[in-house]
């Protein structure tokens, strides 16, 4: 490692009991399609993450103008749960 690790993102791992997959990170973006299925479980897991480490997050949903008009009232819902309690979320087509 070139630099002391400050914060180290890490996944189970079948051998080693731990893997580091990051470290000395500041911002996590967690990218999610909006189809064919948000799952809002995978969203949370990671911002515990976020949170556990102190990293800032940022929640970009994506293909996000596939939706007809009810649907997006629906995720705009859930998306406003968290801008309200602080988290950036972005809505992207790509």
């Amino acid at each position: 490692a070139v630099h002391e690790r400050t914060s180290v993102l890490t996944r189970p791992d079948f051998y080693d009991g731990v893997k580091p997959i990051a470290a000395n990170i500041n911002q996590i973006v967690i990218v999610s399609a909006i189809l064919p299925e948000l799952s809002l479980n995978i969203i949370d897991r990671y911002l515990v993450a976020c949170e556990t480490l102190e990293v800032e997050p940022l929640i970009v949903l994506n293909k996000i103008d596939l939706l007809d008009a009810e649907a997006r009232k629906l995720v705009d819902g859930m998306m406003d749960i968290y801008r309200k309690i602080g988290y950036r979320v972005l809505e992207v087509s790509s």
